[in-house]
């Protein structure tokens, strides 16, 4: 189990529990296809792209987590700190592991990053620019950082996020997580976050 001075700087999502609904709009990705709502919004008609994070993209992602994690429907305590993300945290993040972005129309508009540790793979930092949550971006993130974790024979996925964010904690159960522990961050009596994860059937040998 993860200890909770290890992970309390990344345990915020800010994603939204709306991304569950159905899905009929197909985003396209690599090397794989994930299904997105159809939306009253004209850019939810938009083709979104998934594609790997680049060192490029360090600061343009730096600044997409912190306008996502400033709209958080519900305040956090302590605050976030995704907020103080920067280029410069962002690459070192994304040297220790990975990430995806989720682009339209050439701008990045959601981003998830993970690394391995405690065993598993620690998903992070999933940010969905608030104009366009709702469309099933973050699900699809979530589904990338299970590929990666497939990718590198690692069976296990796990997260923290905010106990105060219902909405988060509801996106992670429905795409398969499960709450494991629930912590609190230094100087605090009560638990702040609570640390989920999911364990991955292990990839088919291929024929």
């Amino acid at each position: 189990m993860a200890n909770a001075n290890a992970v309390v700087t990344d345990t915020d999502f800010a994603a939204d529990s709306a991304d569950v609904v159905v899905t009929n709009t197909r985003f396209t990705a690599a090397n794989a296809e994930v299904l997105v709502p159809d939306t009253d919004f004209a850019s939810a008609r938009a083709e979104i792209a998934l594609r790997a994070m680049t060192p490029a993209d360090c600061r343009a992602v730096a600044a997409l987590i912190r306008t996502a994690f400033a709209a958080q429907p519900a305040p956090t305590d302590p605050p976030a700190s995704a907020l103080r993300e920067t280029e410069t945290t962002i690459g070192a993040h994304l040297a220790a592991g990975g990430g995806t972005v989720a682009c339209a129309g050439g701008r990045i508009v959601g981003s998830v990053m993970w690394e391995p540790k405690d065993g598993g793979m620690y998903l992070q930092r999933l940010a969905v620019e608030p104009a366009w949550r709702g469309q099933g971006i973050a699900r699809a993130l979530v589904a990338a950082t299970e590929a990666a974790a497939r990718l590198a024979g690692v069976t296990r996925v796990h997260l923290g996020t905010r106990l105060v964010l219902a909405g988060n904690r509801r996106l992670f159960a429905f795409c398969g997580f499960v709450e494991i522990a629930r912590h609190a961050h230094p100087g605090y009596a009560a638990p702040t976050w609570v640390e989920m994860e999911k364990r991955l059937e292990p990839q088919a040998a291929a024929l």
